[in-house]
This record gives C-alpha cells, structure tokens and sequence, in this order.
C-alpha cells in the first residue's frame, strides 16, 4: 500500500496504567497522490515489533489514549488505514 503512516507516534504520560499518543496526520501517498483515509489504527505490546493489541481510532484524529496498560514497557505504532489498504507500522 502506498498510504503515508505519518510520523511515529509520540507517548505522554497520563494517568497511571495509561499513554497518550499523538501523531501528524497523513496528507498524501507516497506517491504523492491524494489519499482519502478510512482510518487510523493503534497497535501496542509489549515487546518491540510484537503488537498483541489494536484498535480502531478513527478518521479525523491525531492523538489516542491507550488505558488499563499494566505496569511495564511498552511499544506503539500507528497505521493509516485508506481504500488501497493499511500501511506499514509507524516507527515506534
């Protein structure tokens, strides 16, 4: 798929047990094409790479909490998901 993932997500502390993500929003393919986004998905685990959880966050979004993480480490990436598919994982 040639759908931009945008930058990686960035996390900010919250409450305990929870991470604020936020992203830039992607604009256009790699192409350089419009892209027409049906969506942005939010994966996380924790180990890097291992993503045991995802969810669907929406269209019109540039940040997602993520709660009742137990304590610990753990990995994010952000995905865009448009007509021609999902894109690869965002840099964690």
């Amino acid at each position: 798929m040639g759908t931009e993932s945008g930058t990686s997500p960035t996390p900010t502390a919250t409450a305990t047990g929870s991470a604020l993500l936020s992203w830039t929003p992607v604009s256009q393919n790699t192409d350089g094409s419009a892209v027409t986004l049906t969506g942005y998905k939010v994966y996380w685990g924790a180990t890097s790479g291992n993503y045991t959880n995802v969810e669907d966050v929406g269209v019109n979004v540039a940040n997602h909490l993520v709660d009742q993480l137990t304590p610990g480490t753990w990995f994010f990436a952000v995905t865009a998901v448009s007509s021609m598919g999902e894109s690869s994982f965002s840099i964690e």
